[in-house]
């Protein structure tokens, strides 16, 4: 039976008065899914909780009855309630059913390790499971008196015979043993000091730690033992990101902001700006303040909220996690609500100060409040990066970018650290991983697209794409065949440019920054995917940098033409081939 026929049949009987019979349904429901459980018995009666969401049921159910062997690794944000779930709500649904496991034919919790940072953390979370055990009505009526002996917060034995024991990290759990019995289920939460993190050494007797003395604690040999380690990500090479490419491990991976990923609003951010300059005003009163704050997000709710997903919307809202980036820092924020432990401190780009741009009827609208109208754009280059010369997926992002040039006074001569003598707009990207004629037609498309945007400029426009090492030509074939097809399908008018690249590419990459910190490299901020942005901002320890390296690509391939040749030209078709214009 489903979930939801369980609750109707459950409904039904309380209507029926057979409360007996709902209870019945109640317990046995609960066996199978420990939501329901917890629903049941625990929620509204020892712990005032929001009802479960999908993440708390996946995490209740990440171990069934009667498995074993079985390590799971969850990653969760702060203030969602893992603590609750794994050190008090999963050894309470273990201890209420043994008599169901034991009726099922399958193997019994018999011996609960409680880990914490320390023994005193982990004492208190055995002392909740005591008083959970002791006062909760419903618990107590279905299942019994589950009070046993020895009842102490160092040594807590139930009545039907599970034991629970504190352990801290670093503490030797070697020899653990309840009678002749080992821990069958190890439970740890929030073992991971932050600032322990910090320091390599320590990081590794921690993680020695676990790994040898810890994890041999159980009964190996037999693996009649389940490990459930549950925290925040604090470090790059922390345990916890250590057990995500371990065999063997199965890791659960909860984001607070599941989009955008990295929590700035790809078409909203310029709203969200003004929102923090009126949250963090310290010129006004602290009610004052977040009044404006909150007036200013209220009139603008849906947009600021636009496409926005969240793991939990009832408890952390992104209203709440842009004001954690404001009280708290960003870098904070990543860390304890995405699991991110990047620091940003470290990241080349610094895109909270990167001049972004509004395309408008009278052309590029830049944050910095300079308006470059259509007639001062030169044009536009196109510029694939693939992720290879085959029809087949890999790990990297394809990437195709779209850079607009606005020609300066004077060239490169006059500007000697612009880049040469341009303003660079990136106003299209597309970044996925798809076949290679994919790849080729999106770029294509993209091209077009721009083309249609840029038509009041009449621009010059060129089409590049990245040449690979190719030692025997097989790679730049299929590409060449791939832009055959999709050229010919799309009536595409530029043929297809090679750029081959020499230098290193984080090297290259990094050539951006001074573009970028003085605005003459500017992001379009409606147009651009979320992946671009992160790939920028995270750089150089993110992920993939398809994007940077695509742009710098571009930056590379760039239309040549100057201001003064773009003047030339439009006095040409005015008044005819003997006129010019001089700056």
């Amino acid at each position: 039976m489903t979930q939801s026929g369980l609750r109707e049949f459950i409904s039904k009987a309380i209507s029926m008065n057979r409360l007996d019979l709902a209870r019945t349904y109640n317990a046995h429901a609960g066996y199978v899914h420990p939501n329901l459980f917890v629903d049941y018995y625990i929620r509204g009666t020892s712990y005032r909780m929001l009802e479960l969401r999908d993440f708390h049921i996946q995490i209740l159910s990440a171990i069934k009855p009667g498995e074993y062997g079985k390590q799971i690794n969850v990653q969760a944000p702060r203030g969602t309630g893992k603590t609750t779930l794994v050190n008090r709500l999963i050894p309470l649904w273990r201890i209420c059913y043994k008599h169901f496991d034991l009726a099922m034919g399958v193997q019994p919790e018999e011996f609960i390790l409680i880990v914490g940072r320390n023994e005193r953390m982990a004492r208190q979370r055995i002392t909740e499971i005591r008083q959970v055990i002791e006062q909760n009505p419903l618990i107590r009526r279905d299942f019994g008196d589950l009070v046993g002996s020895p009842w102490t917060k160092t040594e807590t034995d139930t009545r039907n015979g599970i034991g629970l024991r504190p352990l801290g990290r670093g503490s030797s759990p070697r020899g653990a043993l309840l009678g002749d019995v080992r821990p069958t289920l190890k439970l740890c939460d929030d073992i991971e000091d932050p600032k322990r993190c910090l320091n390599p050494n320590l990081r590794e007797e921690d993680r020695e730690w676990f790994m040898t003395d810890f994890m041999y604690a159980g009964d190996l040999g037999s693996e009649h033992s389940n490990t459930m380690i549950v925290d925040t990500v604090k470090h790059p090479e922390s345990l916890s990101e250590h057990l995500r490419s371990l065999p063997g491990w199965r890791t659960l991976r909860y984001q607070a902001v599941s989009y955008p990923k990295d929590i700035y609003h790809p078409t909203a951010e310029r709203l969200w700006k003004e929102w923090e300059r009126a949250y963090s005003d310290t010129t006004l009163d602290d009610d004052e303040r977040e009044a404006r704050a909150d007036a200013y997000f209220q009139s603008r709710k849906s947009e600021m909220n636009a496409n926005v997903q969240m793991l939990w919307e009832e408890k952390l809202p992104y209203l709440l996690v842009r004001k954690e980036i404001v009280e708290r820092g960003y870098h904070c924020v990543m860390r304890e609500l995405q699991n991110d432990a990047r620091d940003p401190r470290m990241a080349l780009f610094k895109m909270d100060h990167a001049v972004t741009f509004a395309v408008t009827d009278e052309g590029f609208r830049r944050s910095d409040g300079r308006v470059v109208p259509w007639h001062d754009l030169g044009g536009f280059t196109t510029y694939l990066d693939t992720m290879g010369g085959r029809d087949a997926l890999a790990n990297s992002y394809a990437c195709a970018v779209v850079v607009v040039w606005e020609p300066l006074p004077g060239g490169s001569s006059m500007n000697p650290d612009s880049l040469s003598g341009v303003n660079g707009y990136i106003l299209l990207a597309w970044l996925e991983r798809v076949s290679l004629t994919q790849q080729m037609e999106n770029a294509i498309l993209l091209s077009q697209r721009a083309e249609a945007i840029l038509a009041p400029s009449n621009p010059k426009s060129n089409f590049v794409c990245e040449q690979r090492p190719d030692k025997d030509g097989t790679i730049k074939m299929a590409t060449d065949r791939a832009f055959r097809v999709m050229k010919e399908r799309h009536r595409f008018q530029r043929a297809i440019v090679y750029h081959e690249q020499h230098q290193n590419k984080e090297d290259r990459i990094e050539t951006l920054e001074p573009a970028i910190a003085n605005g003459w490299l500017a992001f379009n901020e409606r147009d651009l995917p979320p992946e671009l942005w992160t790939q920028f901002r995270q750089f150089p320890s993110a992920d993939h940098n398809d994007a940077p390296d695509a742009v710098q690509g571009a930056c590379r391939s760039r239309i040549m033409t100057t201001a003064q040749q773009r003047l030339n030209m439009r006095a040409f078709a005015k008044h005819g081939r003997n006129t010019a214009v001089r700056l």
